[in-house]
């Protein structure tokens, strides 16, 4: 398997990635606590985006851009996604069991 410095590009490329991904989840999140809705929701016809959501964007880029970090880059990932793995199957859970963990809602 090839190391990851072999080919730069692909490295600048997922820390790019991940940066934006970081970005767009702390500026969702940032908009949830602040309660400003034209960030949560873009336009009044898009579905805004959740706080458990924006929180999994932001450890989903932390996740990419730790891949090119060597050997503690790769433990962090898996932390990261561990923790979004654990993230969604609670949200996917509160489906079937139809019990709701209060996440508060976009003020009109």
């Amino acid at each position: 398997m090839s190391s990851p410095m072999r080919f730069p590009s692909a490295v600048a490329l997922s820390r790019t990635c991940g940066a934006v991904l970081m970005l767009v989840g702390a500026l969702v999140m940032a908009g949830w606590l602040l309660g400003i809705r034209s960030i949560v929701q873009l336009d009044p016809s898009f579905a805004p985006m959740q706080f458990n959501t924006a929180a999994c964007f932001f450890l989903c880029g932390v996740a990419l851009s730790g891949m090119s970090w060597g050997r503690r880059g790769h433990i962090l990932a898996f932390s990261t996604a561990a923790a979004v793995t654990v993230i969604t199957s609670v949200t996917a859970l509160q489906y079937p069991a139809r019990a709701g963990f209060r996440y508060r809602s976009v003020r009109r």
